[in-house]
């Protein structure tokens, strides 16, 4: 008989608690003891050497001399298993496809490449008025777009100045120069609000909100984004950036990254 939707699956709560002593092993700033982990958890002193006796000798943890524990090189097994079977049309597709409905506005995903931010999904709205969207494969003016200045405010210095070298080329000495000192300025404040704007800047009559996207490593990996007409932009843009920002934290988190939740103002 086929189980209902609704129906409660039975799990073991010796498997939910080994898998919540590994993450919070892994989420923790520096290496934990056994018995902070126990604290964290909320569970006894026993019971939690007993979960790392069973994740140590499956090579999930180790500890060290002074007692301190860590992730085990087994972890890696599931870290390239994830990696390999990671499909980003299948995985990261809903959240586009979510960002768009909730907005009613043409909803992209790009990702950080070696040439710059690429469009690697896009769904259209519906809506009669809309902007008309760039295409999968789409890079370019990522300094000029609210997509790649998201990104660009949280690449590390040396790539964001080799990129910029880059965009700049065609750009007199004193113009370039020009150009950087205000990019400064605004990665600074997209870093924290946590969101990047362009209206009018890349298109005419368009408004552009973007947010990134982290791997688990921290790095900056892409980000997700709304275009829309200005008009629309100005009527609704507290809900349009909320959402934006939403969807950007969910991909972080298919990913890996532990987010920090954020208040959008401006």
């Amino acid at each position: 008989m086929p189980r209902s939707p609704d129906a409660k699956r039975v799990t073991l709560q010796t498997a939910e608690r080994a898998l919540r002593f590994l993450e919070a092993v892994a989420s923790a700033d520096t290496p934990p003891r056994v018995r902070g982990v126990a604290d964290a958890l909320g569970v006894n002193l026993t019971t939690a050497y007993h979960l790392f006796n069973t994740l140590e000798q499956a090579g999930y943890l180790v500890r060290d001399a002074n007692g301190c524990i860590r992730l085990g090189s087994q972890v890696n097994v599931l870290y390239e298993g994830f990696r390999r079977q990671f499909s980003s049309t299948r995985d990261l597709m809903p959240f586009v496809e979510g960002l768009s409905k909730a907005t009613r506005e043409t909803a992209y995903l790009s990702m950080r490449r070696r040439e710059g931010l690429v469009v690697q999904l896009q769904v259209e709205t519906e809506q009669a008025l809309r902007v008309a969207g760039h295409g999968v494969g789409f890079y370019g003016h990522e300094h000029v777009r609210a997509s790649g200045k998201a990104v660009m405010a949280h690449m590390e210095p040396h790539a964001r100045a080799d990129l910029l070298e880059r965009l700049l080329s065609a750009e007199s000495a004193q113009r370039a120069t020009a150009i950087r000192q205000r990019l400064e300025t605004e990665f600074t404040s997209i870093r924290e609000k946590g969101w990047a704007l362009d209206c009018d800047e890349y298109q005419a009559g368009v408004c552009c909100v973007a947010a990134p996207f982290f791997g688990m490593d921290g790095a900056v990996a892409g980000s997700v984004s709304v275009s829309l007409p200005t008009a629309r932009y100005r009527e609704d843009h507290v809900f349009v950036t909320e959402q934006v920002v939403q969807a950007a934290h969910n991909v972080s988190r298919v990913h890996g990254h532990q987010v920090v939740a954020e208040t959008v103002a401006g």
